[in-house]
C-alpha cells in the first residue's frame, strides 16, 4: 500500500463536482500508480539486483511508445469524507508498446505489490493482454516476476 507520506490525499470526484475534479482525479491516481509498492519495497527490489516492472518495460520497448492500460485498478482507502487517502496499485502493469518497431502488448507482475500477486483485482494478462494479441495478432509479451504467473494458464490459449 503507498503510505500516507507518499501519496498526495486526493479529493475524490463526488456528484455535483466539476468534470475536471473528475479528471484531475485520474490525472493523480495515474501519478500514485507510478510509485508501485512504496520507496521501501522498491529499495528492496533493487538491493535484491532486480529492476521494478515499470523500468523493465522501459528497458524493452522502443522509447515513448508505451501506451498502459488499466492503470487505475486498485484498491483505495478513503477518509470520512470520501477522498481517497492512500492507494494499492494493482500487481499487474500492462500496456500495448513497439519493440523494434512492431507493436505488442507486453506486461508483467509488479513484485512490489503483493509478491505480485494480482490479489483479486483480475488485472493480469488474460483479461486484456491475451485477447488483444490474438485479436490483433501482435505478439504477446509477458514478463515474469512474480507469484502469479503460471505457463499452465497459457496451455490452449493460442498464444505461441
Amino acid at each position: 500500500m503507498t503510505s500516507s507520506d507518499e501519496f498526495e490525499k486526493i479529493t475524490t470526484w463526488k456528484m455535483g463536482m466539476p468534470w475536471e475534479a473528475a479528471i484531475e482525479e485520474m490525472r493523480l491516481r495515474r501519478e500514485a500508480v507510478k510509485q508501485l509498492g512504496g520507496k521501501e519495497r522498491i529499495a528492496r527490489h533493487h538491493d535484491q539486483g532486480k529492476l521494478t516492472i515499470r523500468e523493465r518495460i522501459d528497458k524493452l520497448v522502443d522509447k515513448d511508445t508505451f501506451f498502459e492500460v488499466g492503470s487505475l485498478m486498485g484498491r483505495g482507502i478513503y477518509d470520512e469524507n470520501g477522498d481517497i487517502i492512500a492507494f494499492l496499485p494493482g500487481a499487474f502493469v500492462e500496456g500495448l508498446a513497439e519493440i523494434d518497431g512492431r507493436q505488442v502488448t507486453v506486461g508483467g507482475e509488479d513484485f512490489t505489490i503483493s509478491g505480485g500477486s494480482p490479489a483479486g483485482m483480475h488485472k493480469d494478462a488474460r483479461f486484456f493482454m491475451q485477447p488483444m494479441s490474438l485479436q490483433y495478432g501482435i505478439p504477446l509479451v509477458q514478463l515474469c516476476d512474480g507469484a502469479g504467473a503460471s505457463a499452465a494458464n497459457y496451455e490452449g490459449s493460442g498464444q505461441k
